[in-house]
Parts: C-alpha cells; sequence; structure tokens
C-alpha cells in the first residue's frame, strides 16, 4: 500500500490507525499508551469548552507511570514527532523552560523520567513551572536580567516508574498530577514474553520496518493537517500537497461545539453512581476529573474531523467519540482516585506479611493493582497472587 493509500486509509479512521501503528512500534505499551497520547498533539490547538462557571481547558496532559524498560522513552520521541514545538528532554532547569515557553508560547514538553528532572532542582522549581504552563496558561518569572510574564498554552508527556511515585508523591498531589490524565502500564509475565518475542523475531525485517515507517510519516503529516485546520491554512495545506485543482474540502477551524444532551446525561450517570459508592465511604468526587470526559470527546471528535457534522467551525462528536471519551474518562477517575489510596497505604507497609494482609482487606482492584506495581515486597509473593491478576 502507497503513501496515497494510507492517506486516505487514516482519514477514515484515524484513532484505530494510529493505535495499530503504536503497538507495531511498541507492542502492547504502545496501543495502550497512545489511547490518550493519540488525543495529545491537537489538543493544544482547540478551543475550550463553554461552561457556565468557568470553561473546560481542551489541552491535553499525561502522566504515564511504567517500570524501567516499558517504553517511557520510545513514548516520548515517538510523540515528539506529532507535537507541535516539542521539547524532548531528559534534563531541563526551571529557567531553562520558562525562558523557552516565553519565547514559544505553545508547546509541548516531554520528560520521560521526572527523576531526572526533580533530582537536579531545588524545591521542584520545573514541577511547579510546568504546572503553570499546562494548566494556568501563563508564566511569571522575574530574574535579576530577565522577566518573563505573559500567556502561554502546552501540554506535557511526564514518566514515571512506579518505584518513583512514593518519592515525588506530595508534589505530584498537591498540583501536577491532579492537571494531567493518567496511563498506568502494567504487563503481564505472558505479555512481557510477547514483547520479547516480537522483539527477536522482527529484528532486521526490513520489510515490517518500511511499513511502520510509511504509517509514521503517515501520520506525521496527518496532524500536520489539523494543525493547518485550525490556523485557518486549510486551503494552503491542500494546495501544496495535492496541486490548484486539488478537488478537496476545505474544513473550517473549530471555533466551538454543539454536544448531544443525551451524551451528558449518560455521563451525569455513571457519576452519579460512582459517586454514592464513594459516598458510603465519605469520599467524593473530584469535579476537575469527572470533566476530563469533555476534552477526551471533543478532542477525539477532532482527529475524526473528516468524518464528523462541522457547520460554520461547530463541531459534533458522535456516538463513537462519546464512547471512547467515557471509558478514557472512567479509566483515568479511577487511577486518580486510587493512586493517593494506594501510597498512603503503601507508606504503612513493612513487610511482606503486611503487604499480603492488605491485599486480603478487601481493597478495590485499582489500588491492588497500584500496590502490586509499587510495593518493593510485591516481587516476594507467592506467583499464585500474579497469577490471578493475570486472569482478571
Amino acid at each position: 500500500m502507497d503513501i496515497n493509500e494510507n492517506y486516505d486509509l487514516i482519514r477514515k479512521d484515524p484513532y484505530n490507525y494510529i493505535l495499530t501503528w503504536a503497538d507495531k512500534t511498541l507492542l502492547y505499551t504502545g496501543r495502550h499508551a497512545f489511547r490518550i497520547l493519540a488525543l495529545m498533539p491537537c489538543s493544544l490547538f482547540l478551543p475550550k469548552v463553554s461552561l457556565t462557571s468557568t470553561d473546560i481547558k481542551t489541552n491535553i496532559s499525561n502522566f504515564i507511570i511504567a517500570k524501567s524498560g516499558d517504553g517511557k522513552t520510545e513514548l516520548s520521541r515517538k510523540l515528539a514527532k506529532l507535537c507541535y514545538n516539542p521539547i524532548l528532554r531528559r534534563s531541563i532547569t526551571e529557567a531553562d523552560l520558562i525562558a523557552t515557553a516565553y519565547e514559544l508560547k505553545l508547546l509541548s514538553i516531554l520528560i520521560e523520567d521526572l527523576s531526572q528532572i526533580a533530582n537536579q532542582t531545588l524545591g521542584y522549581g520545573v514541577i511547579k513551572a510546568i504546572e503553570g504552563i499546562i494548566y494556568e496558561g501563563n508564566i511569571d518569572k522575574s530574574t535579576m536580567r530577565d522577566e518573563y510574564t505573559g500567556e502561554v498554552k502546552g501540554i506535557a508527556f511526564i514518566g514515571i516508574t512506579p518505584e518513583d511515585l512514593d518519592t515525588f508523591s506530595k508534589e505530584l498531589d498537591a498540583g501536577l498530577l491532579s492537571r494531567c490524565t493518567v496511563t498506568f502500564v502494567k504487563l503481564t509475565l505472558e505479555q512481557r514474553k510477547e514483547i520479547r518475542e516480537f522483539q527477536h523475531l522482527r529484528a532486521g525485517d526490513t520489510v515490517f520496518s518500511a511499513d511502520v515507517n510509511l504509517m509514521e510519516e503517515v501520520i506525521i503529516d496527518f496532524y500536520e493537517e489539523l494543525k493547518m485546520i485550525q490556523r485557518g491554512k486549510h486551503e494552503e495545506y491542500l494546495k501544496k500537497k495535492f496541486g490548484d485543482n486539488h478537488g478537496r474540502t476545505i474544513i473550517e477551524p473549530v471555533i466551538g461545539y454543539n454536544i448531544n444532551p443525551d451524551f451528558k446525561r449518560k455521563w451525569l450517570d455513571i457519576l452519579n453512581q460512582v459517586g454514592k459508592r464513594m459516598e458510603r465511604n465519605k469520599q467524593e468526587i473530584n469535579n476537575r476529573d469527572s470533566l476530563e470526559y469533555y476534552k477526551f470527546l471533543v478532542n477525539i471528535a477532532f482527529l475524526n474531523i473528516h468524518k464528523r457534522k462541522h457547520i460554520n467551525g461547530i463541531l459534533e462528536p458522535n456516538e463513537e467519540d462519546h464512547r471512547i471519551a467515557k471509558d478514557l474518562a472512567f479509566e483515568n477517575m479511577r487511577y486518580k482516585w486510587g493512586l493517593p489510596i494506594a501510597l498512603r497505604s503503601n507508606r504503612k507497609v513493612r513487610s511482606l506479611d503486611a503487604l499480603e494482609k492488605l491485599l486480603n482487606q478487601g481493597v478495590s482492584e485499582v489500588v491492588k493493582d497500584v500496590l502490586l506495581n509499587i510495593s518493593p515486597y510485591s516481587p516476594l509473593l507467592k506467583n499464585q497472587i500474579f497469577d490471578v491478576q493475570e486472569k482478571k
């Protein structure tokens, strides 16, 4: 299949095309992570979703939690190729980040390992700078030589290992984690075996590599088109690619959304059901996390803009967009709720027996998932415990 055929193919089903490429690039981890990562590059350009009290920012940032060697570096590098003004760093200072943000105004921050950044800064200044860029949408920093004040807009990919979650839990829980969506990479022993086989069997396979590289080229071009649409330069893009007589529909920039009331009611029903269960434990839903649904909804719709109703700049998400947004938002809420509980519980565990006792006390599955990945005692558990988790 040549590049022109792929051009049409990705526009028929962009989300699954991107997930297929991600899976070929990084088995299991790629597909799982790009369910959210695929929505991030274009989220930098979309207008806010109007709300009575305060508008919902549509830019998506992601905290990806994965063990060392499970693909955070490769994910950050692949995502950087799709993003606008990518700042890909293993190390960056607060001053460098603020100066760069001030110059670019729009940027994508990609940090493959938070521990390398935070350990090199006093007072976690870089973490606070990221918060300001991706959430508050501004920077305000003065030095003896320069003053950086103004509006900026950014997205961030931030990698961290489960082991480092506890180290930075206070800083993350207070700000950065609440500003990001969460992806938790959990690979079973069988999946790790398949990944190992995949890597060895594909080594030197030039046909497979060419196929993956072609898909990547098509995806990079696809995101370029989405950016040009939002900049009001879609016709310029089409003429450059296909010539003056391209015969293709020129798409206007998105300026707002028409969201089906049924979608909102269905999501609210889910929130009410979750809320009732949480009330029994004297807990309540985090409104910020519940509103992530709308970020996912409009971004998945925009990814499919070639197939979505779009009149006078008003984009209308459909049932498929609602389904994907609902699933992503619900999973995000589960981890945002479960992570702090698991981290608090983990601090009380001082032995293997204590961990086994805690796991047998009926903790929720999401808390159990996190504990099994962050506790230093989990590798000592009997194999049958892991077998049960994998079957579930």
